[in-house]
């Protein structure tokens, strides 16, 4: 009998049963022993459930062994026996073998097989810089053919125009190594350097570029930026000379680095403007004798080729260098540091080297440009001296930005010229006109404190003398021709729009508080008391003046705490009397109407009253003598609400707000009033308010005037439109609209086969070509759903840079503009650089309407900024 497994039997007795002689069947082994088992188990069973067990076991004779003897002995060997060898042998060396083979065996160059793990690691022990395996960082020579397409040219910085394309890419953390080195730097660890922070701060790529500036923005590693740009000597043929630096593959590819989008947008403000002050610092010796000097020399050479070392020796010797294929490369880069510059250090645009930078600038782009349109190379690979095209596209766009670059330079003679023709042309409206300048160009001096000439200079939110001033501000007119310090220019459009923006702003709350106050000093002087004046000092309320125009009066002011947070700042916990509300019956009440009620809103601007107890004191005597002025009642500090909770502000006993001052000298006098809190009386909080002009909110305010002090007038888009110079103007010629900056790229034609309802149907439109745009709108008219006038319509917004569609309500505005947005984002049409669309309406609503269409059209790559929507 056949043993089972597990039980202690030996190897003889599988060899004796087997070699005995005796026939071996499995099947009846298996079966034999299956018996056994049920047999030994019915010991344990009750009688019923071996009677059950005997009335089942013949089926399962019958059912389980013969299909075992089936299924199990000759199938296996029919079924699974030549299909293995059919499915599994052949195919797996066709199918499984090949991409093994492709996929880990080593670079043909090398021509052995080595493990995958002595391939990704042996190249790092070779060179220090390179990366650690190529199949990750492939080369990026597709970008170096279209660095002068639309696109890229006009992109920020130099991301698009300078980058390393050649041999093996460098590590992006190789900087590193050279900032911490702490011996002289030599000419090929600056490129080391130069290169792997291209890399590191490519916006392609997702390196630490916030690293890189971080490191180079600290002492050591501004100290290493002076060394490099303060090098021994530079050289257009410096070869790999490690005492020169190359102009054109070290130098050129230094100011990319500094020029890249994720360094000049970078966060870290402070390590950004150390990093070019750096630069600004080293100005002459490093930009004016350094970089412009090996410009001119290649100018005049027409030539980027190095004497001393060919392109293809460079490349072997140092794999990773920036080769540039263009000499107008170096000027693009060269004004976008400039122009950068200028934006950061405010004194730079009144440096004469600055100056001299930029006319020398402006001399070679002439020569350059002359040079190459009069000995054009047929066998150069610069596309700017075999393509017409792209040579018009390209000065075009560096004329445009140096033009900025220089607007933002004080041009002497430009400027007197244009002042002394203002002067002349506003002579009669000056005579006819009170005209009184700001600041120190008034002939009466300044009006008050926070008079200045410059609007950078003038603080929002307003002080004390300038609200207590009797003499009119300055309020320039938006009119041609009309009295102003500055001459025609977005300057100026910026300077009349702030100070008529403020003044929107300021003059409710001036004439508030310089009503209140006159109201307190003649109640004070006056026999007859007012008895609605006297119920508001008492508890508070609304003050009107001028029959339309009200205040807010708070009263019993007490300072409370000091709070210090990270985001606001300081703040002051103020308490005072609490408002009646009449409709408020109980606690829940008062809450629900602070929860509702506009006053004392977050952002919102107060101002608080503290009297002057002397001369209070003495008014009587004074206000005979008539010589107490306005101002010196009263202290005013003005601040803005930081902190509001309804609960607090409902109290019954006393309501508490938290306000952020402006003066800074209010602190201690609240410090004071809280450490001395116990002897605070009733009496003494008489006659101390704070005032609210409910008809103002800051916020709508402070953001726009914010935006008008900072912003760069010379980089604002539309100048020709907004602030025309009317000098360079005939009275009767109108100002000529351009196309669309992206419309000019070579070849440009707008495919509107999207609009036809037979979406096979061929239809462009060629902005350049004005004659034929008549003829494409009746083809959309009659390929679309729009008609002849809405047709036109569009075809007039696509071919101009700025455009104004009107018409009656119902006459399909909102669909012309669906439609043009389908054109613009079209897939065809994505070949230049279109977008992002800002989309502003006057109303939620009308938004909402609009983006709806959109999402009909298919549309759905949209961010909808604001609330209070409900679609």
């Amino acid at each position: 009998m056949f043993k089972r497994s597990g039980t202690n039997n030996n190897d003889n007795d599988y060899a004796g049963t087997s070699g005995s002689g005796n026939n071996f069947n499995v099947s009846e082994v298996i079966d034999d022993t299956d018996h056994k088992s049920d047999r030994e188990v019915e010991k344990y069973m009750p009688p019923h459930r071996r009677e059950s067990r005997k009335n089942y076991s013949p089926p399962r004779q019958r059912n389980y062994s013969p299909p075992r003897q089936r299924n199990y002995s000759s199938p296996r060997q029919r079924n699974y026996s030549q299909p293995r060898q059919r499915d599994y042998s052949s195919p797996r060396q066709r199918n499984y073998l090949q991409p093994t083979q492709r996929n880990y065996s080593p670079p043909p160059r090398q021509g052995n097989y080595l493990s995958p793990r002595q391939r990704d690691y042996s190249p790092p022990r070779q060179r220090n810089y390179l990366q650690p395996t190529q199949r990750n960082y492939p080369p990026q020579s597709p970008r170096q053919g279209n660095i002068f397409s639309f696109s890229e040219l006009t992109h920020k910085g130099s991301d698009k125009i300078i980058f390393i394309t050649n041999g093996e890419e460098i590590k992006n953390s190789a900087w590193k190594r050279v900032l911490r080195k702490k011996n002289p730097l030599n000419q090929n660890d600056v490129r080391i350097f130069v290169s792997s922070a291209l890399s590191a701060t490519d916006s392609q790529v997702d390196y630490g570029a916030e690293e890189l500036v971080t490191e180079l923005g600290n002492p050591d590693g501004l100290k290493k930026l002076r060394e490099i740009i303060n090098f021994r000597s530079m050289s257009c043929d410096a070869g790999l000379d490690k005492r020169v630096l190359s102009f054109q593959y070290v130098v050129l590819p230094l100011l990319g680095v500094l020029t890249r989008t994720t360094i000049t947008e970078c966060t870290l403000e402070n390590y950004v403007h150390a990093i070019f002050m750096v630069v600004y610092t080293n100005l002459d010796s490093f930009l004016y004798d350094g970089v412009m000097k090996m410009l001119e020399t290649l100018v005049q050479r027409n030539s980027l080729v190095d004497n001393c070392i060919s392109v293809e020796d460079l490349l072997s010797e140092e794999p990773y260098s920036f080769i540039p294929t263009s000499l107008g490369i170096f000027f693009l880069v060269i004004v976008r540091l400039l122009t950068e510059l200028l934006y950061r250090v405010k004194e730079a645009t009144i440096n004469e080297t600055m100056c001299n930078i930029a006319r020398d600038l402006q001399r070679l782009k002439v020569d350059y440009q002359q040079s190459i349109e009069q000995q054009p190379s047929p066998t150069s690979t610069d596309p700017l001296i075999n393509n017409l095209e792209t040579r018009k596209l390209f000065f075009e766009i560096l004329e445009k930005e140096m033009n900025i670059m220089n607007k933002m330079l004080p041009i002497i003679e430009k400027t007197s010229k244009r002042l002394n023709s203002k002067l002349q042309l506003r002579e009669k409206a000056i005579a006819n006109v009170f005209y009184d300048p700001p600041g120190e160009l008034s002939n009466n001096g300044r009006r008050h404190d926070n008079d200045f000439e410059r609007i950078s200079e003038i603080s929002i939110i307003p002080t004390k003398e300038e609200v207590m001033c009797d003499r009119q501000p300055f309020l320039p007119s938006s009119l041609p021709n009309a009295p102003h310090f500055l001459p025609d220019g977005m300057e100026r459009l910026f300077d009349t729009q702030f100070r008529l923006l403020r003044e929107d702003m300021l003059n409710v709350i001036r004439s508030g508080i310089s009503n209140f106050i006159t109201a307190l000093i003649n109640d004070w002087s006056s026999s007859n008391k007012n008895r609605e004046l006297k119920n508001i000092q008492e508890k508070g309320g609304r003050f009107r003046y001028d029959n339309t125009s009200d205040l807010q009066v708070y009263t019993g002011i007490q300072f409370v705490d000091i709070v210090c947070n990270r985001r606001k700042g300081f703040s002051c916990t103020l308490r005072f009397t609490p408002l009646n509300v009449r409709s408020a019956r109980n606690l829940e009440g008062r809450i629900e109407y602070w929860r509702k009620c506009k006053k004392l809103q977050v952002g919102s601007l107060v101002t608080l009253l503290l009297p002057n107890r002397d001369i209070i004191q003495a008014q009587s005597n004074n206000f005979v003598n008539g010589n107490v002025n306005n101002s010196d009642l009263y202290s005013l500090y003005f601040g803005v609400v930081v902190t509001r909770k309804e609960k607090d502000l409902a109290d019954y006993d006393h309501a508490t707000i938290g306000i952020n001052f402006i003066d800074s000298s209010i602190y201690p006098i609240a410090l004071d009033e809280i450490l001395n809190r116990d002897k605070i009386t009733k009496k003494s909080l008489e006659k101390r308010f704070m005032l609210e002009s409910t008809g103002v909110y800051l916020e709508t305010y402070i953001h726009t005037l914010k935006t008008l002090q900072s912003a760069n007038p010379s980089l604002l888009p539309f100048e020709k439109y907004l602030a025309p110079d009317l000098d360079d103007l005939n009275k009767e010629s109108e100002i000529e609209v351009d196309n669309p900056f992206y419309t000019r790229a070579p070849e440009f034609q707008f495919d509107l086969s999207v609009l036809c309802k037979n979406k096979e149907q061929s239809l462009k439109l060629n902005v350049a070509d004005a004659s034929t745009h008549d003829e494409v709108a009746i083809n959309v008219a009659n390929y679309s759903k729009l008609d002849e006038t809405q047709a036109k319509a569009l075809i007039f917004a696509l071919t101009r840079e700025i455009a104004l569609i009107e018409g009656p309500p119902g006459t399909g505005k909102t669909v012309v503009g669906v439609e043009i947005m389908k054109v613009l984002l079209a897939k065809e049409n994505r070949r230049t650089k279109i977008g992002p669309i800002l989309t502003i309406c006057f109303t939620n609503h009308a938004l909402d309407q609009f983006l709806e269409h959109l999402l009909d059209e298919n549309i759905k790559n949209i961010v909808r900024l604001g609330a209070r929507t409900k679609s």
